[in-house]
């Protein structure tokens, strides 16, 4: 009897301690975070680079260094608009004064369009993910050549900004 009574004791420690290591249900992380809300801020150059995209293996050169010796672009974002301060920038590859700006896809952007106030549109491939909590904005521009009729990629920008 005692035998039996030792053997369902263990058993229930067992099942008790098997219950307990069990892991936990993930709790709801909520809803998924606004694209467009993230953009909303303003944002200034941290680091530039140049890719050679022509060459067998495209390298990267990093070209802060070059804007830091003027002012450094600043890009403000509202829900719909856009302005470039880039009054005294040494190259400026994101227009001047103001425009709208809207994402190729809300949900899942994978390039962000600027219509300037003189009509000139822009293109810019997003560098990552843009969420309110992120603190980096990821902008690339490639440049193309045409020979023959043909065309050919040449160089690319890539220009990553800080939030303020």
């Amino acid at each position: 009897m005692k035998s039996i009574l030792n053997f369902l004791l263990l058993i229930i420690l067992f099942s008790a301690s098997f219950i307990s290591c069990r892991p936990k249900k993930f709790n709801d992380i909520g809803l998924e975070p606004s694209k467009s809300k993230g953009l909303q801020a303003n944002w200034i150059l941290s680091h530039a680079y140049v890719i050679d995209e022509a060459a067998t293996s495209p390298d990267k050169l990093d070209i802060t260094s070059f804007y830091q010796t003027k002012a450094l672009p600043t890009l403000i974002f509202t829900e719909t608009t856009f302005t470039a301060l880039t009054l005294g920038t040494v190259k400026n590859y994101f227009g001047s004064g103001s425009g709208t700006w809207s994402f190729d896809n809300n949900n899942y952007p994978t390039s962000l369009h600027i219509n300037y106030s003189n009509n000139v549109k822009d293109t810019f491939l997003l560098g990552g993910t843009i969420r309110p909590t992120d603190s980096t904005l990821k902008l690339k521009k490639t440049f193309y050549y045409y020979k023959k009729g043909v065309k050919n990629i040449a160089y690319s920008y890539i220009w990553e900004f800080v939030r303020q």
